[in-house]
């Protein structure tokens, strides 16, 4: 079994005390690690250690991007208006000026080091797009062992298809990842319902044939608790494990 944890996804707030960026613990909650305490907490209970990182860097890159979905494909959305962070409208999108794009990619190879480097052993990195600032042999130059997905460099180690169940087993490693709430990857307020227990089994049951792995996200609040919801559904889950012990999640 492993855990991984996800961050902010590409709003990207660095969940450890990075020592590049300007948003994450290091500014605002002073002296924590929260990619320490939960690698921590993987290995006490005995499960392998998966790390989640964004390379699309919505923060880094606010001041140079559209926050208005669609606005930067003017072919399928013509006459989009670009959004700034704050969804103010933007007459144009500004341009990045020269040598951001060389400053990005540092800044993504130095975070990915952090990560490789601080914490002892790694056993999964679970990219969420590029670009592939780093090859997969220097990355396992950090962590000779580790499992890395394909969505940085287009190859990997496992496939990793999102929502959409495969119609036949993909070759070879895969797993499926997908959201138990009704809404999207983070927490809504506007959306505390989860699908019901029937789903989850099924969903499982149907990856599991396939011989795939489950990776099921669920988002917290901002204080980290989640929705009461999630802990009724977790006492289903419990409750009819305990009542069939045949019944058992095995993931990988």
């Amino acid at each position: 079994p492993y855990s991984t944890i996800f961050g902010s996804n590409h709003a990207f707030y660095a969940l450890g005390p990075s020592a590049l960026g300007e948003f994450g613990v290091r500014q605002f909650l002073p002296g924590v690690d929260l990619v320490g305490d939960y690698v921590a907490a993987c290995r006490r209970q005995g499960l392998k250690v998966g790390l989640y990182y964004s390379p699309p860097d919505w923060y880094f890159n606010r001041h140079y991007m559209s926050f208005h979905f669609g606005s930067e494909d003017q072919n399928n959305f013509p006459g989009r208006a670009h959004f700034g962070l704050h969804h103010e409208v933007l007459p144009v999108r500004p341009p990045k000026p020269p040598g951001h794009e060389a400053a990005f990619h540092q800044y993504l190879r130095g975070q990915i080091t952090e990560l490789l480097t601080r914490y002892g052993p790694v056993d999964l990195l679970w990219f969420d797009g590029g670009p592939p600032v780093m090859s997969i042999d220097e990355l396992r130059a950090l962590q000779p062992h580790i499992v890395i997905n394909p969505r940085m460099h287009g190859v990997g180690d496992f496939a990793t298809p999102e929502l959409h169940l495969p119609a036949t087993r993909p070759p070879g490693w895969w797993e499926l990842c997908d959201i138990w709430p009704c809404g999207g990857w983070s927490y809504d307020p506007n959306h505390e319902r989860y699908k019901p227990l029937s789903w989850f089994w099924e969903r499982y049951n149907a990856v599991r044939h396939r011989g795939g792995n489950l990776l099921l996200n669920v988002g917290p609040k901002a204080d980290g608790s989640m929705p009461a919801v999630y802990y009724e559904r977790m006492a289903e889950l419990a409750k009819q494990q305990r009542n069939d012990p045949a019944v058992g999640l095995g993931l990988m």
